[in-house]
């Protein structure tokens, strides 16, 4: 019986009822579809109940109104079982239940049919065991009889109180009718009047009755021909015996099938023995070929060759070991996804295709390609490949070997050969190979030439066939004299060519050629032309003789000297004699023989070269040079020396004299202070004389550069030498004063030189002297003193002052620079002078002079003009107020009293005039005078005041001080207030936050523009002190906010000055903590300017508020450096995009493409953006198209007061 499940027997359909439905439906759907049984489901279609034919007997016996919802009278919680279980486990739940039919789900416990007993036994089957059953082994033998006169409601309750679904209607013993539950349920459903209805009414007359000796199977087919579920079983009279049902057959079968389920399972469990007998054989079968398997792999591992498994059909590597990946770089999973034309390079893929199919048809391929590697590196590969055939599927096996080491070495054998060939063929000596015997195996083209025979003609014969039998015998003689030496050998030889072409003088060199085992097998003979070195020598001789230069060797193993003709000339040696190091050191003149002998010896073992000049013989003043170097062998022991001897006694002579006159020359240089130097220019090198020396305060004889002069010049003169040496190497007079220092004292030096050029027209050497000037220099400093400066209180005289401040103007003129000159007269000087005298005069002018010069900047000036009048220049002035600033504190400074001698006090004051370059005049003069005029206008109008020179320039600066001194005055009496900016998230149109602007109320003037008083603040530095203000108020307000349930981001703005001068991470940190606001609700705005002075320093302080949570953003981006590279140092969170942009988008092309450019590299450098400026509808459109995320503007609303600004929040 094969394995089947529950839902393999169900019924097609089945009925269902809701639990609001009537009995009466249920009777009527049960009578009409003549089913037992009915289930109610809820709405996910679960069963709650069942209502069965037997339930109905409860409706008959117990009077139940039939409106009832069914759900009142079911049967609840009715046992299901899931369709997935097995057939047979569903059958005898069945039984050990004593239930007729089983409620089926599926496995989400939705109802999917019932199977009855019906079911089962259509699909038991036992054929042969109800052939062998009779009925009355099956049959029931105590039925529920009832009389023919009962009432219906007397039959219902007795089948009801015994369980019994049918009861037989008797006449005596005579079977006469039956009835069922489903009677009953039909005979409710059709409401007819039940009360005295009796059975005979509704039996069924035409019930069926078997006797009870026929066989099971028979009786079971005589069920399902008339369709029936129960027969009455008779004896041969007819009388009642039982009564057989489908339970009953069912029973009878129950106990059978077990039996067959035993006999089954006893089957199945030889069936098991034998398959884990099979089993186990299988498992030890596959760990020999695991084992196997692994023995092939290691040793498919192990082959150094490459070797892969391609598909025949789609070249792909099926099956490869590791030397196939690894040769070319590639990992094995990198491998397994190559195709063969992934790597190779000489064939394109139908070339591949065409070999392989070449393969496939021959069987196999050896072929020599190239791959390239994963590096790119290109491979001599060769390729054995064979076709085979596994499973009926076509595939081939590719060995590949790396030769390409093998190819470089083959290259570079047959490059070496072909390099030998072209060598012996061109190389101009005479090279031949003989045997032992003196037979020529082998020669060169130029030795061809020598025999005049070719090569294959001089093979095998000796020289006897080619020369006088006498130059024969020397040629041998001297092969033998190698041979026996077992080393080269080198002769000379006058040879004349066979072919009459050439003749001359030969060095020859015969070295025994070895075999392997050191045997010597012939001689290797290569003769070189000597004939020009012999002339050369020849020549040299003669050199040598002229330049009185002699050269030498001394063997020193052997003590023997070997020298040139000319230096057996200059020792007076004859030529040929034999010569020790004691002959040599015999020929010096006694007193230098030892100084010779030490210094010979003292080179030799510290491997130094040793020259020097000695004297050969005093009486004759005969004098040489010498040069030596010596020759040493692996152990650095010296085995030769080779040098030259020069006799230069008319040179050692003439240098004697020299040095007398240079004696002379140097003691009247001493007299006059006037040195001379001598410059080469290519080497470098500065030769000087005593004085000179003497003049710098350095050491006679001390080696000097260019560089080394530099270094004892004065710093402030050295740019000024070096172009003057520079303007003389091209062409200029070298003529300058110049100071040097000596010990820390300063000298004056007067230079003069003059250049000579070589053959080539290029400066070479110069001579030049030195004179110090020093005491005059002093004499000339002295006088000009007296000539530009105040005699009285040391200050510039007014030639000087105009001079210098004709040079002010014209620095400040390149340097577009502005420069201020304020003159100065002092009031009621006069009546001091006439009163005190002119000796307290004097005394003023000097304290006034000292209280200017303690208050100016370096670089400017101060002049006393005569009598009482004083000017001052200011250089690079930032704001023409600052000269007014200046001025003012001047004339304070200058009001104060002065105490003078013998206990005086005096009080002064002062006026001031101002003119301004470029703005007033453009030259010095016309400076001074519009200055004075000025000046005049000042006194004019009562004096202890200045002027500028125009009213517009004096009421402009005086505006500008106001501002600066209200602004002091409005931080003390906090006339300031924090104004808000909404700042809007552009898609949800959500005020996400503001920008905190400060706005100031003036007493007098009202609203001060922040475009007036932010620059004067910035220029004073009072920017740091109202900018600490605004941070904490806006840190308090938003604080106040956010308990209110506002989350606003309050942006805050950083200045130049607070970044550079305060401590802002201290100010923002306190800040926070005395409001207690969120870190990360604040913005800090910084503009591209800002952020670029002292970049290391913003740098670290932006990380620093940036580790604390808050946030950065760049304010009016893209009107500063806009550099992608300090957006990438600095940890920026926000781009605001300058209003300028904004203003005219979308119609202005350019604007439109900057807003979008910027906008598309905030999104990829992962900031926000918020576009600053927005008033209409257009370009708020714009920008959220190009995917701006926020906007601040008019558009919204202008910035607003705290009262103003709440009342925005409230109505969004």
């Amino acid at each position: 019986m094969q394995y089947m499940t529950l839902k393999t027997i169900l019924s097609d359909s089945a009925i269902t009822l809701t639990p609001q439905q009537s009995v009466e439906q249920a009777l009527d759907t049960m009578a009409r579809y003549q089913i037992s049984s009915i289930i109610i489901i809820d709405a996910h279609k679960h069963p709650i109940g069942i209502f069965t034919e037997y339930d109905a007997l409860r409706i008959v016996t117990e009077m139940i109104d039939k409106q009832t919802p069914i759900c009142e009278v079911m049967t609840p919680e009715p046992f299901c079982v899931e369709e997935s279980i097995p057939f047979h486990d569903a059958y005898i739940i069945m039984e050990n239940k004593g239930y007729r039919h089983l409620i089926v789900t599926d496995d989400l416990g939705r109802f999917v049919g019932i199977a009855s007993e019906g079911d089962f036994l259509r699909y038991i089957g036992f054929d042969e065991i109800s052939k062998i059953k009779t009925v009355q082994e099956a049959m029931s033998e105590s039925p529920l009889v009832i009389a023919l006169d009962a009432t219906l409601i007397e039959a219902a309750a007795l089948m009801k109180e015994r369980k019994c679904e049918y009861a037989i209607i008797l006449d005596g013993m005579h079977p006469v009718g039956l009835i069922t539950e489903r009677d009953v349920l039909r005979y409710c459903a059709n409401e007819k009047p039940i009360d005295e209805m009796k059975v005979r009414d509704l039996s069924q007359n035409n019930f069926k009755a078997v006797h009870k000796d026929i066989p099971l199977q028979e009786a079971s087919a005589f069920m399902r021909e008339h369709g029936v579920h129960q027969l009455v079983v008779v004896d041969e009279d007819g009388d009642l015996l039982g009564l057989l049902g489908r339970h009953d057959i069912l029973r009878v079968v129950h106990g059978s099938y077990f039996e067959f389920l035993v006999q089954l399972i006893n089957q199945k469990n030889e069936t098991i023995d034998t398959l884990e007998a099979r089993k186990k054989e299988l498992r030890d079968e596959k760990t020999k070929a695991q084992e196997h398997v692994l023995k092939y792999k290691k040793l498919f591992e192990a082959i150094p060759d490459g070797t892969v498994l391609v598909d025949g059909k789609t070249l792909n590597a099926v099956e490869f070991n590791r030397a196939a990946h690894e040769y070319l770089g590639y990992t094995a999973e990198e491998f397994t996804k190559l195709k063969i034309s992934d790597y190779e390079v000489l064939e394109s893929i139908e070339e591949i295709r065409r070999r392989m199919e070449v393969i496939k048809r021959d069987g196999f391929d050896n072929f020599v390609t190239l791959h390239r590697s994963k590096q790119g590196k290109l491979l001599d590969i060769w390729v054995s490949a064979v076709a085979v055939d596994i499973g009926g599927y076509p595939y081939i096996i590719a060995v590949y070997r790396d030769i390409s080491k093998q190819k470089n070495i083959e290259l570079n054998l047959r490059q070496k050969s072909s390099f030998m060939q072209t060598l012996l063929k061109n190389i101009p000596d005479l090279v031949w190979l003989k045997d032992t015997e003196g037979l020529y195996m082998a020669c060169n083209e130029q030795f061809e030439r020598f025999f005049n025979a070719k090569e294959s003609e001089i093979i095998g014969r000796s020289d006897f066939d080619f020369v006088s039998p006498e130059l024969a015998s020397f040629f041998q003689a001297h092969d033998k004299a190698a041979i026996a030496a077992g080393g080269s050998r080198i002769n000379e030889e006058f040879l004349k060519f066979a072919d009459g072409s050439y003749e001359g003088f030969f060095e020859t060199v015969k070295t025994p050629m070895k075999d392997t085992e050191g045997n010597i097998i012939g001689v290797l003979g290569i003769a070189r032309d000597i004939s020009e070195r012999k002339e050369q020598e020849a020549e040299i001789n003669k050199i040598q003789a002229l330049a009185r230069v002699g050269t030498w060797i001394w063997d020193i193993q052997k003590d023997e000297f070997k020298g040139s003709p000319e230096s057996h000339r200059i020792f007076g040696i004859t030529e040929g004699e034999k010569i020790t190091l004691k002959d040599i050191l015999n020929k010096f003149a006694p007193h230098e023989r030892e100084r010779v002998k030490d210094q010979l010896l003292n080179a030799s073992q510290t491997q130094h070269k040793v020259g020097s000049i000695y004297c050969l013989n005093a009486e004759e003043e005969r004098w040489i040079k010498t040069h030596t170097e010596f020759q040493y062998d692996a152990n650095k022991k010296p085995i030769k020396a080779l040098g030259i001897f020069q006799e230069v006694s008319e040179q050692v002579n003439y240098e004697k004299g020299l040095k007398e006159k240079d004696a002379d020359l140097s003691e009247a240089q001493a007299l006059a202070h006037i040195g001379s130097w001598r410059f080469n220019i290519k080497s470098d090198f500065l030769e000087w004389s005593d004085e000179t020396y003497r003049i710098f305060g350095v050491e006679v004889g001390t080696p000097f550069t260019y560089e080394n002069l530099l270094e004892h010049i004065h710093p402030d003169d050295v740019e000024r030498v070096n172009l003057a040496w520079e303007a003389a190497m091209g062409g200029d007079a070298y003529d300058i004063e110049h100071r040097i220092i000596v010990d820390g004292e300063v000298k004056w030096l007067h230079e003069h030189a003059k250049l000579k050029v070589d053959a080539e027209g290029k400066f070479s050497n110069a001579i030049g002297t030195v004179q110090e000037i020093t005491q005059r220099k002093l004499y000339e400093q002295k006088l000009e003193t007296l000539a530009n400066y105040d005699a009285l209180t040391g200050l510039a005289n007014r030639i000087r002052f105009v001079a210098d401040l004709q040079n002010a103007t014209k620095i400040a003129k390149r340097a577009d620079t502005q420069v201020a000159l304020l003159m100065f007269d002092l009031d009621r000087f006069k009546d001091i002078n006439d009163s005190y005298g002119h000796n307290a005069g004097d005394e003023l002018l000097k304290q006034v002079a000292e209280r200017f010069t303690a208050r100016l900047r370096a670089g400017d000036l101060i002049s006393r003009l005569g009598g009482d009048e004083f000017a001052v220049v200011l250089r690079n002035l930032a704001h023409p107020e600052d000269a007014g600033r200046f001025a003012q504190k001047m004339i304070e400074v200058l009001s104060k009293n002065y105490e003078l001698s013998r206990g005086m006090s005096v009080h002064i004051g002062a006026s001031a005039g101002i003119a301004l370059f470029p703005d007033n005049a453009d030259d010095a003069n016309m400076l001074l005078q519009y200055a004075d005029a000025a000046l005049y206008k000042s006194k004019a109008e009562g004096r202890g005041t200045y002027r500028y020179y125009t009213d517009e320039l004096t009421h402009l600066a005086r505006a500008r001080i106001e501002c600066e001194s209200n602004l002091r005055l409005a931080i003390f009496n906090q006339e300031f207030e924090v104004y808000y900016q909404p700042q809007v998230h552009i898609t949800s149109g959500r005020i996400i936050g503001a920008e905190a602007l400060v706005r100031w109320n003036h007493p007098t003037r009202g609203v001060v523009s922040p475009v007036e008083f932010i620059p004067v603040a910035e220029d004073t530095g009072l920017i740091g002190e109202i900018g600490e203000w605004v941070l904490n108020e806006t840190c308090r307000q938003g604080k106040i906010w956010n308990n209110q349930g506002y989350r606003l981001t309050l942006a805050v703005n950083l200045s130049a000055h607070q970044i550079r001068y305060q401590d802002v991470v201290g100010i923002v940190d306190k800040a926070l903590k005395k409001s207690g606001f969120e870190a990360n609700r604040l913005e800090l705005e910084l503009t591209e300017s800002v952020l670029m002075q002292r970049e290391e320093e913003t740098v670290e302080i932006l990380h620093a508020l940036r580790a604390k949570g808050i946030k950065l953003a760049i304010d009016d981006f893209g009107t500063g450096y806009s550099s992608l590279s300090y957006l990438k140092r600095f940890p920026i969170d926000v781009l605001k995009i300058d209003k300028s942009f904004v203003d005219d988008i979308p119609y202005d092309a350019d604007d439109s493409a900057i807003v979008t450019a910027i906008i598309a590299m905030a999104h990829a450098l992962g900031y926000q953006v918020l576009a600053e400026g927005v008033e209409h509808e257009e370009q708020l459109r714009f920008l959220q198209e190009k995917g701006c995320s926020m906007y601040q503007g008019y558009y919204k609303s202008k910035p607003l007061p705290v009262k103003e600004f709440e009342r925005l929040l409230q109505d969004y």
